[in-house]
């Protein structure tokens, strides 16, 4: 029963790692997908930068 325990932890903190990823990935692309709507409205944001 002692082995099983450290086992389901691992297992959970994986899953954990993965979702956290995804869901970085996830607000990366939105951030992008803003940005580049934001600078194709307005071109003199795009000249300054």
């Amino acid at each position: 029963m002692t082995l099983i325990i450290p086992v389901i932890i691992i297992l959970l903190l994986m899953i954990i790692i993965q979702l956290m990823t995804d869901i970085i990935c996830w607000i990366c692309r939105k951030l992008e997908k803003m940005n580049r709507s934001k600078q194709n409205h307005t071109p003199k944001k795009q000249a300054s930068n």
